[in-house]
């Protein structure tokens, strides 16, 4: 039976003492991507998923998106030179901060960001800029775990059946894969991968570290 760690509804806040909250890493100002990621969901009406939405912010081209118009949308490919994970980094630290809200995988935007669209508020978060890196196919990727990846992945497909929501916007088969390579077993060592923002963090990892821990010290 899967554990609930979290309802993907609730409207979310920092506590100002946890210590994803206190992070003194936090010294990279998000505040004009979250502006333009605002924007863009406000004119996407408020009516779309997570992964719709980051495909418009990167400018991706798909059949989808040329019919509904959204390519001739003015916030279309403003995050062109951002990759998948970190533009979910980004929508990470929205969501967690409150400035975004979740319904049904639906994303809308708080009232309380209405400060941040007018430059009242600054939003830090952790450096999340990647460098450049060679694309590999996960299949080549050696020192992987594969029986754990596969447990990893089956974790996976039961929480986002619970959560109603797509396994890839939990964590991609890349994140995955790191998990079964590098077996951290703490949010502190989580944290350290690409891809892990505040609020996966907090509310999905759990599962995770309990499934690596359980594999590498079977009952």
């Amino acid at each position: 039976m899967m554990i609930h760690y979290f309802n993907p509804d609730e409207k979310l806040e920092e506590c100002g003492r946890c210590s994803s909250c206190l992070q003194s890493e936090k010294s990279y100002n998000m505040t004009t991507e979250a502006q333009k990621i605002l924007s863009c969901i406000a004119r996407l009406k408020q009516k779309e998923k997570r992964n719709m939405i980051i495909q418009v912010l990167r400018g991706e081209q798909t059949p989808q998106i040329t019919s509904l118009g959204y390519d001739e949308l003015s916030t279309y490919g403003i995050l062109k030179d951002y990759t998948t994970n970190e533009c979910h980094h980004l929508l990470d630290e929205l969501r967690y901060k409150g400035y975004l809200n979740e319904h049904k995988e639906i994303l809308s935007v708080d009232q309380e960001a209405m400060d941040v669209l007018r430059g009242k508020v600054e939003i830090m978060t952790t450096p999340f800029k990647s460098k450049p890196k060679e694309i590999v196919d996960i299949q080549t990727i050696t020192d992987v775990d594969r029986s754990l990846f596969n447990r990893l992945i089956e974790v996976r497909k039961d929480l986002s059946k619970e959560l109603e929501v797509s396994p890839l916007s939990i964590f991609s088969d890349q994140i995955l894969e790191q998990f079964a390579k590098r077996l951290p077993e703490s949010k502190k060592e989580m944290i350290l991968i690409d891809g892990i923002g505040s609020y996966k963090l907090k509310h999905y990892c759990p599962i995770f570290i309990e499934t690596i821990k359980n594999y590498k010290q079977p009952i």
